[in-house]
């Protein structure tokens, strides 16, 4: 359907009366036909609007593959590159934890260790100011949990002082995305609104397309 010239994406809600099998799919294929020639070219009239608020979670910290993934997709650097930049960062820079770890998530010690870490971090990084602004190590999310923690935690920065500028490039590159992963952890909950809305087509058909507003 179109609404101002705009395709919208929108599903039918399918009536009990319906012929469908066990998981709620439509199985009479003339019976499906008939519903979309009945809405082909129809207007349609909104009849219900639900809108309901919503938080998006932080993102979890990084285990190996995903920041591997990470890098390939956003900055063309491939997976052998990105292990060997990362054990730079390990044991030449002292700057990031355990850097094979296929772990997401972090103990509760790390999080005792956050005020720490991140007066670190305010410290080297100053361009990231306006974020380190909106950080409170009061905030505990889901990556915090010890009962999902195996032999190693989630890669993040340590709390030792790192030079930025001692930092290759691509160095910083992969250095920046661990931080501002594990910075993610502190910082408030995206919210936006979920809207439900409803059509009906000349009391015929009802339709459901969602649209997502940011707040």
């Amino acid at each position: 359907m179109a609404m101002a010239a705009v395709a919208v994406n929108a599903k039918l809600i399918v009536p009990d009366a319906a012929p469908v099998d066990d998981k709620g799919r439509i199985i009479d294929e003339p019976w499906a036909q008939n519903v979309a020639t009945l809405c082909q070219g129809k207007g349609a009239t909104v009849t219900e609007v639900r809108v309901e608020e919503k938080q998006t979670p932080a993102p979890l910290p990084f285990s190996l593959l995903d920041l591997q993934a990470q890098m390939s997709r956003e900055q063309g650097i491939d997976a052998e590159k990105t292990l060997a930049l990362t054990q730079a960062l390990r044991e030449k820079h002292k700057a990031i934890t355990y850097n094979r770890s296929d772990c997401n998530y972090l103990s509760s010690e790390q999080y005792a260790d956050a005020p720490d870490t991140l007066a670190a971090l305010r410290h080297a990084l100053p361009e990231l100011a306006e974020s380190f602004s909106q950080s409170d190590t009061r905030r505990k999310g889901r990556a915090f949990d010890d009962s999902k923690v195996s032999a190693h935690t989630a890669i993040i920065p340590t709390a030792t002082q790192v030079d930025i500028n001692r930092l290759t490039p691509d160095e910083r590159v992969v250095y920046l995305a661990i931080v501002r992963q594990y910075l993610a952890q502190f910082l408030p909950e995206k919210r936006y609104q979920a809207a439900q809305v409803t059509f009906g087509v000349e009391d015929k058909a009802r339709l459901s397309p969602a649209r997502i507003t940011p707040l």
